[in-house]
């Protein structure tokens, strides 16, 4: 950020916490909160609110859980007779933000978006339909992507068939312009059951990965377990496969890889080989099997944390590169980046104008060793053209960096020259802190830390707004004040 240039960067987090006496079980299931921090001259100014969506707002009034979470929230502490036949979700609006043409959006994969005053975080009625862009019974994904090219907004909506979850699955990849016009919105019919939570964009495709998993949905309609319970690794399927959707004109693409799971996607694009096949280089997050959740054979009742032992029982998640040869299907290569040193990541990053692009660095939150599996709480930088970690900043051991948003700095020369903004959850001392690294030396630590008054929960994806620098106003400051 240029130090007089406004800047704001805003980010998701979920609650984990009580709704009267009973407990969210899951981190997932909470209820979104933003966080925004503007840099303006020199100073710093902080705000947060929760997302005002029906389910968080009827909760607040009868103090219980009224809907049934994805993870394993359900009412009256899970309570099968309390559940059977309510296939209700809430929609708690908690997985990430979009700002796009002066509208700010709280975003939740199995629903649509809730818009909010870019000043006051303020919630602007119901669920969004983009203007009648989003048709009855779609949605819109948390993880969009911005084409920096064609200043378009890229996302998608995934869907069962009507024939049965794992018959099939209708992904809808769309894009959006700069005014909010819908350029296109495409369906395409994909095999067995979808679960992309993520995509990314290449100059002609939408890059989705496919893991081999099966949803048994009676378990859930039956009251006995959530969504993400019903979903199961299936060794029968024996593969994975990338779906590469054309932006264009053109039939889908899919193509055979071992088995894998992918939750979060870095960064992709496409090159032409000298015979003039077309190859799409992916850089995902992988793990050999899947673990959002337990496989218990009922609801939880306490807190994952209380019972889950990260060291053991989670998955191994490493950056790897898949090169993807477009014109032929076949996968060509698949390789490691980042070493021992990134054994444990998620939640890569990289500078927003090489989206889709040909890029050379990431930025990964990392767990502190690379021998066992931990919480991410560190910061890794890791070179994708050498294939090797760079940079790595490990905080004290009570400390726990959230995912960070890259800020390209104004007038930069280099792909790495720039900020990365985050939130520090402090353990021991139980406060929060912005911290601001310098993306060029990472190892150095933060060059710039500002604690907040309260500890907060753990923050998820966030997005930086370049020039976004609202005014304090005593309005403003009122409309806090009385919530």
């Amino acid at each position: 950020m240029h130090p007089y240039r406004p800047n704001s960067l805003c980010v998701s987090s979920n609650l984990l916490s009580r709704v009267g006496e009973e407990r969210i079980v899951h981190p997932f299931d909470g209820d979104g909160m933003i966080k925004a921090i503007t840099f303006d001259k020199g100073k710093a100014w902080f705000r947060n609110r929760f997302v005002q969506t029906p389910g968080y707002l009827e909760e607040l009034r009868q103090q219980k859980v009224c809907r049934r979470g994805i993870f394993g929230t359900a009412k009256n502490m899970g309570a099968w007779y309390s559940n059977i036949l309510d296939v209700r979700l809430k929609n708690v609006a908690n997985t990430h933000v979009l700002h796009w043409n002066n509208r700010l959006f709280a975003l939740w994969e199995g629903g649509k978006p809730f818009e909010l005053d870019p000043v006051t975080l303020e919630t602007l009625g119901g669920e969004s339909n983009l203007g009648g862009t989003l048709l009855a019974g779609k949605d819109y994904a948390a993880h969009y992507k911005i084409d920096s090219q064609t200043q378009t907004v890229c996302n998608f909506d995934m869907s069962p068939h009507l024939t049965g979850p794992n018959d099939g699955h209708t992904m809808t990849i769309m894009e959006h312009d700069a005014t909010w016009q819908l350029r296109y919105r495409k369906d395409f019919s994909l095999p067995r059951f979808g679960l992309s939570h993520d995509t990314a964009i290449t100059d002609s495709f939408f890059v989705f990965s496919q893991s081999p998993v099966t949803f048994d949905p009676k378990p859930f309609v039956l009251g006995q377990k959530s969504v993400a319970q019903c979903i199961a690794w299936d060794d029968s399927i024996g593969k994975g496969q990338f779906h590469l959707l054309p932006r264009g004109n053109g039939k889908p693409i899919s193509i055979d890889i071992p088995p894998a799971f992918c939750f979060h996607i870095a960064n992709a694009y496409e090159e032409t080989e000298e015979n003039g096949d077309v190859v799409v280089n992916v850089d995902v997050v992988m793990a050999d099997k899947i673990k959002m959740t337990e496989d218990l054979d009922r609801y939880p009742k306490s807190m994952i944390v209380e019972r889950f032992d990260f060291t053991t029982e989670m998955p191994r998640f490493l950056l790897s590169r898949y090169r993807l040869n477009a014109s032929t299907g076949k996968l060509i290569s698949v390789n490691a980046l980042g070493g021992e040193g990134c054994a444990n990541l998620d939640f890569p990053v990289v500078n927003p104008t090489f989206v889709g692009k040909p890029y050379q660095f990431v930025f990964c939150s990392t767990s502190a060793s690379s021998k066992t599996t931990m919480p991410a709480q560190t910061l890794a930088k890791i070179d994708v053209v050498s294939g090797k970690m760079i940079q790595k900043w490990l905080p004290e051991e009570h400390q726990y960096l959230g995912e960070v948003a890259f800020c390209p700095r104004e007038g930069s020369k280099t792909e790495d020259d720039g900020y990365l903004v985050g939130y520090l959850t402090n353990g021991r001392d139980a406060v929060s802190e912005v911290v601001v690294f310098d993306a060029t030396d990472i190892v150095k630590g933060p060059i710039a830390v500002s604690a907040l008054r309260d500890l907060l929960p753990h923050a998820l994806h966030g997005t930086f707004v370049s020039g976004l620098a609202p005014a304090l106003t005593d309005e403003v400051k009122a409309s806090f004040a009385n919530e």
